[in-house]
Formats: C-alpha cells, structure tokens, sequence
C-alpha cells in the first residue's frame, strides 16, 4: 500500500528531540519537577477547564501532579494544579526549557523549519485565501525559537507578524533574529492589541486557565478573525495505548482535551465555525517504541494489531499514520475558529 505522505517528509521522533541530547533534558526536567514539588503548597482546586464542571474521577499522580479525568466531557486535566503566577514564575525560571532554547531547537532548527513550520504557515496561508482576510495581522503566542514568525515573514502576506515569549532565553532567541516579540506572558499585553489570525502551538494545554485564554484570543482578534490553536488529544490513539506512561502527560500538561472537549470550550468562548482535525504524524511510532519498553496498553490496543506494528516497516507505518489521521484518531490535534461577531 503506498503512503499518503513522502516518506523522507515524514517526521520522526528524532528529528525533534535528537537523541545525543535527551540525557542532560531528562536532568533539566527533573529539576523543574523538584522545584513544583516544592510549590505543591501553592496548587489549588479547579473545575474541568472544558466544561467548567466539578464532576471527575480520580486517576493517578505523575511527576508531583495529580491527574483528574472530567465526568461529563472526557477532559483529563491537573487538579489541583499550580496557581496562575505559580505557572508564570516556573516558565520564566525553567532549567528545561532554557536547554530547549540552547541546545535542541538550535540542534533541530532546520528540520523542525521544513517538517513542522512550512506547512503550518502554508495551512494559515490556505485559511486566509478560505477566509477573503487581506494582508492580516498575525500573532503567534508562544513563539519559542521564531520559526514560525519568520516563515510567516517571509510570505510576505501579512501586514505585520508579532511573537510572545514569556521565557527570555527564547524570547531573545527572536529578538536576535530581529522579530517583533514581546517578552510577556499573554496576561500581561497591552490590552489594545490587536490581530485578524492568532496562533498558538502546543501552548494551551500548559495554561492554568485555557477559557481564560481563548477569552483573550477571542478579545483580541479583529471581526472575523481567526484562531488557529494545536495541542495533544487525549483520546488519539498514542495517548489511548500508552496511557500514564505517555510523555504528554506531565508536570506541564495541566490540560488535555478531547476533540469533542475542545470544541465545547471554544464554543463556550463565543467562536464559530470550529473545526477540529488529527494531523498528527508520530502515534505509530511513540507506540512502537512504548511496545518495546513494555509499557503499551495491550487491552487498549489489541494483541492483533500489536502483532502487526511489532513488525511493521517505515512504509506500513506511515500508511497507518496516514490512516489515523484520516479518521481523526491522532493524539495531536488542530483546532481553526472563527470570530464573527
């Protein structure tokens, strides 16, 4: 069966996080974990941050932080989790994120610039020609390295291209690479800003409080503006099979929606036109790799289809990817939205 994708297009693990320098990340991360434990003191209790019910089961505790799964829409989230400024103060100190900054984003630049970031300027690009928006104002929230800002730049198809980087390592990666950016969690903008398209990847499932935020989002953008957000799903098929022992669920992931969850909280906020998709492309192989280290839900994923993975080629997997995000079963997803009022 020929895959959908080009198999030298397709992402890998490695190509994100190289494997040479994961040893020194798991000591950064390790640290930024002993310093939240030591902030336990400061969590507090919060409803489902979907739904905004009280109504929950309890799960289990991963890296210091209690995870909670949602009764009444799915939604898995930290409960109770750091405060606002807790969360804040942690990003802005954080030991991991600053060796993200100066070893793996600049290790992985290029391959994340051509695998990650030119498609997803080149999706915004197609949802502007979609929506008639003329040389639109772009805002990315959580700009990291810059990548996307300066592809988006580079189009030459916005009016302006701004970044907001709470962390000032990555914030002054961007000034250094002479993008507008300012060094700011979202709380803390100019509550005059404006834009016509904002974006954020893999940002609102780190936020204490994500109605808040696409409240914000939602204030922010122009008339017939456009949101365009990713973030994991916790019921794709990575997340279903590896269950606790998933790297998406952490000490940083407070939130995880479903895609039906996500679609409530966007509506709730007062978007429109919302569509939610699985483009993600490493499920088969963080699911290989989980089988391996014995830690994949053989109930959840079935002792067949276990069998077949178990000796599956690059080929088959990215068929089987491609077959995931077909059917919107991916454990990464996309959420576009529209303010029309």
């Amino acid at each position: 069966m020929k895959p959908e994708v080009d198999l030298e297009k397709q992402l890998k693990i490695d190509d994100l996080r190289p494997n040479d320098l994961m040893g020194e990340w798991a000591v950064r991360v390790a640290a930024d974990v002993d310093w939240l434990k030591k902030h336990r003191h400061m969590f507090e209790e919060v409803n489902c941050p979907a739904c905004a019910e009280n109504n929950f089961d309890q799960l289990y505790e991963k890296n210091g932080v209690p995870h909670v799964s949602c009764r009444t829409c799915g939604t898995q989230y930290a409960n109770p989790r750091p405060t606002e400024r807790v969360l804040i103060d942690f990003y802005k100190r954080s030991s991991n994120y600053e060796y993200w900054a100066e070893k793996i984003y600049s290790a992985s630049e290029e391959v994340r610039r051509q695998k990650l970031f030119v498609p997803r300027v080149q999706y915004i690009l197609e949802c502007v020609n979609r929506s008639g928006l003329k040389s639109p104002t772009l805002l990315e929230i959580g700009a990291g390295y810059g990548i996307f800002c300066q592809e988006a730049s580079k189009t030459g198809e916005f009016s302006a291209v701004m970044g907001v980087e709470p962390t000032p390592s990555l914030a002054k990666v961007c000034r250094d690479k002479g993008l507008n950016v300012f060094e700011s969690s979202y709380e803390d903008l100019d509550p005059n800003l404006r834009a016509d398209i904002i974006v954020c990847y893999e940002v609102i499932e780190h936020l204490q409080a994500p109605d808040k935020f696409l409240d914000f989002c939602f204030r922010t953008l122009n008339k017939n503006g456009l949101l365009v957000l990713t973030c994991p799903c916790i019921s794709g098929f990575e997340t279903k099979v590896q269950g606790r022992f998933s790297g998406t669920i952490d000490h940083q992931h407070v939130n995880l929606f479903s895609k039906t969850s996500l679609k409530l909280l966007a509506a709730r906020i007062g978007f429109d036109d919302i569509e939610v998709e699985t483009p993600g492309e490493l499920d088969t192989e963080l699911v290989i790799d989980c089988m391996k280290r014995g830690e994949a839900n053989i109930e959840v994923l079935g002792t067949f289809l276990a069998e077949v993975l178990e000796v599956a080629d690059d080929e088959t997997i990215s068929a089987f990817q491609a077959f995931l995000r077909k059917v919107k079963a991916s454990s990464h997803m996309r959420l576009a939205a529209r303010k029309t009022t």
